[in-house]
């Protein structure tokens, strides 16, 4: 159990807007005010084995390279990338620095989406050098058969939201130079 994996891409906004609206019933428009940020996103890559293990988790920023003075903890791994996307180079990396090791020639198996960087060939050649088979879920039962998209990625996204309201809630006031 310990050698079968299953890994997933899940999109978060940075402005993690609220789920709820208060108005009156009957309205034909609500509006929101937002500074705009929920157009800016990241992208968690997050994978467990099948004994419960959680494998470091990767995110993907909008950007070209690493800023120079940026501290990111051990366990985990960052990637930039122009359209905050996991292509075939984000794939590779995650490949070699995320998932475990096999030691003494074990064979591992990778589940994931049939998502068009996990067929292309040099991925499929690194998976290979680390002795990992694959199980491509075939495009629409990922809802079904993806574990991470039952299981992991909505309690996720609601941790770090309610996390993200709590900093909103309690965290310090800062006001634009005019005061707002």
């Amino acid at each position: 159990m310990s050698r079968i994996f299953n890994m997933d891409e899940t999109l978060m906004c940075f402005k993690l807007l609220s789920s709820h609206s208060l108005k009156f019933t009957g309205s034909l428009t609500v509006p929101v005010r937002t500074c705009a940020a929920e157009k800016c996103s990241i992208t968690v890559v997050l994978s467990v084995a099948a004994d419960g293990t959680k494998l470091s988790p990767k995110v993907v920023f909008k950007g070209v390279r690493t800023p120079r003075d940026l501290v990111v903890p051990n366990s985990l791994r960052i990637s930039f990338h122009k359209k905050v996307w996991m292509d075939e180079s984000g794939l590779k990396e995650w490949i070699h620095k995320c998932l475990p090791r096999t030691r003494n020639h074990e064979q591992s198996l990778l589940v994931w989406h049939s998502f068009l960087a996990h067929l292309i060939d040099d991925v499929k050649v690194a998976l290979r050098q680390g002795k990992i088979d694959v199980a491509v879920i075939p495009g629409g039962l990922t809802l079904v058969l993806q574990p991470l998209d039952k299981c992991l990625n909505k309690p996720f996204k609601d941790s770090v939201r309610n996390k993200y309201l709590a900093w909103m809630i309690s965290g310090p006031l800062d006001y634009t130079p005019s005061g707002n």
